[in-house]
């Protein structure tokens, strides 16, 4: 009787080795950008197994080459977010696309347009009849900037350029769009400081960057999911901006290792301003009013045609109303 009653005992024991946990939920996060220090938290919260706490198995994407962040994410299937520009979510979703905002990692937008100050160049002013290399979206944000200053982007020559500052430093061009965190901090390591950037949030372009979004479908049928998801990216951040340099060793170790250390760990400081602005934690809540002002300015420079319904996108579980 006494080993009749052990063997159940037996049994459970002997299949306690098993784990009987439920399998990680599986999720999609496109970026919009090539792997490296802006998406830093993200490359921690996965390192420091963040996500596998969360019950979560995160692959995440680098950005394909047509930039489609939106589509990709609509396409993927199954449980997908993504990172996107605020203008690009606000022009996607006034078009119909079912997506919903549930966080920004950045606070701030880091686009702006760089210059060597031996030019001397040194006001926004001074660009005026000036060749300022463009991407193929900037003539709108550039105008914006030039309304807001007093100017019309006839007052400049834009011609299209890529992401190469050699085309600045030969005389090319005598400034140039860039993101501060990325090309500028190339510039200013290249020509050892003889750098300036006037900043597009100086002139009237306010707005969050590094927007994190997902499906309509998600937010409705999996809020603890994207829950889990946030709470394991803001881990992920703090870890990040609170050891920098060994976050750049992951990055360079694992992400991308043709990178610049140099390059990547100044980036990551100029980051840690925009996550982390003005003391906030990462992922702090969003203004509502900020993206309303975007959009108005949006609308006025052309970056988008119409208006799209705030309190949608913002979807109030993850984005409430400040009383």
């Amino acid at each position: 009787m006494t080993k009749l009653r052990q063997l159940p005992v037996s049994i459970a024991f002997l299949f306690s080795g098993f784990s009987l946990a439920a399998a990680p939920v599986k999720v999609t996060l496109q970026l919009d950008w090539i792997f490296n220090a802006q998406f830093a938290g993200l490359y921690q919260a996965e390192q420091q197994g963040y996500f596998t706490e969360a019950g979560l198995e995160v692959t995440l994407v680098p950005v394909d080459p047509e930039q489609k962040t939106v589509p990709s994410v609509l396409a993927a299937g199954g449980l997908a977010f993504g990172s996107a520009e605020s203008n690009v979510l606000l022009n996607a979703h006034a078009h119909g696309a079912p997506i919903r905002i549930v966080a920004t990692m950045f606070q701030d937008s880091p686009i702006g347009w760089m210059y060597l100050e031996s030019s001397g160049i040194q006001t926004f002013g001074d660009l005026a009849g000036k060749r300022i290399g463009i991407h193929p979206d900037g003539e709108k944000v550039l105008g914006l900037a030039a309304s807001h200053a007093g100017f019309e982007t006839a007052d400049f020559v834009l011609p299209h350029v890529g992401y190469d500052i050699s085309i600045l430093i030969d005389g090319g061009v005598d400034a140039m769009q860039c993101y501060a965190i990325d090309e500028f901090v190339k510039l200013e390591l290249a020509t050892d400081g003889d750098a300036g950037v006037f900043m597009a949030r100086d002139y009237g372009y306010s707005a969050y960057s590094q927007v994190v979004f997902t499906t309509a479908e998600t937010v409705e049928n999996h809020p603890g999911v994207v829950r889990k998801f946030l709470e394991a990216m803001r881990r992920g951040w703090t870890y990040a901006l609170e050891n920098k340099e060994d976050t750049v060793s992951l990055i360079l170790d694992k992400y991308n290792p043709s990178l610049d250390r140099d390059y990547q760990l100044a980036s990551l400081r100029m980051i840690d301003e925009l996550v982390r602005k003005d003391g906030q934690p990462p992922l702090a809540p969003i203004d509502r009013e900020v993206f309303r002002k975007s959009m108005q300015a949006y609308r006025e420079s052309g970056l988008i045609d119409q208006p799209t319904d705030l309190g949608e996108l913002l979807d109030p579980r993850f984005n409430p109303p400040v009383e």
